[in-house]
């Protein structure tokens, strides 16, 4: 119990951004936690421009391998912590 408080602590105020729908209990989980989650909603891969662009306040990214995590993009994402 104390473990899992320090953590939503830590956590919170954390903003992710998700490239894909993924299951309704992976965002919940991650909301749960006091995580900001934003996502993009449509089954098409997110255009290149549009993610660069929501990259650009995040603490963490969860992408697919469609995304191209090369240079640029670990460029735009100045503050994110961790892409998945």
């Amino acid at each position: 119990m104390m473990a899992s408080r320090a953590l939503s602590s830590c956590l919170s105020n954390k903003k992710v951004f998700v490239t894909r729908n993924v299951p309704t209990s992976g965002v919940e989980l991650l909301k749960s936690h006091g995580i900001a989650v934003s996502q993009w909603e449509s089954d098409d891969p997110i255009p290149r421009e549009e993610l660069l662009k929501q990259c650009a306040n995040i603490d963490g990214l969860f992408c697919l391998l469609t995304e191209n995590v090369d240079s640029q993009l670990l460029k735009s994402c100045g503050k994110c912590r961790t892409i998945r």
